[in-house]
């Protein structure tokens, strides 16, 4: 059973390697204390607290704010993500209708499925541009003929760094490990550190079959829908040398 000091010890190892992300990803504290309280109110309404007045007890967030946040007025820009989302969806249309136009009204509703209306249509469609994903022409919009990789290369760091958290604190608090995420470590400290990267050579030859396998196993269960139609599942491999 998890008590108040192993949650503490669990947060103070956690917060380290936020300050880490935040100082890699070039977010400014300001940005990351505004997505941090969008999503506790985003959470704590998942957990059954519908008003502003529960929610604001439980994350400590002024009420006002908790009230803004609830009805969408605050400033916001488009995350990672949920662009990459977005851009998937838009070259699925793409290849489904065999064309690269779509009118403004197609695209809108794009981007509320993709975005769960988070976001203005407006900011998701200046992002596109900026990315050269979508170009304007009079009242029709065109869809790009690649995808920039730098974009896809960002949401698969995004992803892992979603659900390896998310991995983490489902094994915090559910102690029975029986849900949606499992997190399992092998570690040692006796391998030499010139031994090392011997092993991470066999691991990596064994991890590559093992890939490949599970590839297959998704792919051979996916259904023909679009991107997002159902909920995300997945496997996250990683090794580390501390």
């Amino acid at each position: 059973m998890y008590t108040s000091f192993h949650k503490a010890l669990s947060f103070k190892v956690g917060i380290t390697s936020i300050a880490k992300l935040i100082l890699f990803t070039g977010v400014s504290v300001n940005e990351f204390y505004n997505d941090l309280k969008i999503e506790l109110v985003k959470q704590t309404q998942l957990k059954g607290s519908k008003t502003a007045l529960k929610i604001a007890i439980q994350t400590g967030i002024d009420r006002r704010q908790v009230s803004l946040l609830l009805h969408g007025e605050q400033s916001l820009y488009v995350k990672p993500n949920k662009l990459y989302l977005i851009i998937k969806e838009l070259f699925y249309y793409k290849a489904i209708n065999n064309k690269k136009q779509l009118t403004q009204k197609k695209f809108n509703s794009i981007c509320t499925k993709c975005s769960n209306g988070t976001f203005t249509h407006n900011s998701i469609l200046v992002e596109l541009k900026n990315a050269g994903i979508i170009k304007q022409q009079g009242n029709k919009l065109l869809i790009s003929n690649h995808i920039d990789q730098s974009i896809l290369n960002h949401n698969e760091i995004s992803i892992n760094q979603q659900y390896l958290l998310e991995s983490l604190v489902s094994n915090i608090t559910n102690s029975s490990n029986q849900g949606h995420y499992l997190c399992k470590t092998n570690y040692t400290t006796k391998i030499s550190p010139s031994k090392v990267s011997q092993v991470q050579e066999e691991i990596a030859i064994k991890m590559k079959t093992f890939q490949a396998d599970v590839k297959n196993i998704i792919q051979k269960n996916e259904a023909k829908v679009a991107e997002n139609t159902f909920p995300k599942y997945g496997l996250n491999i990683f090794d580390f040398t501390m």
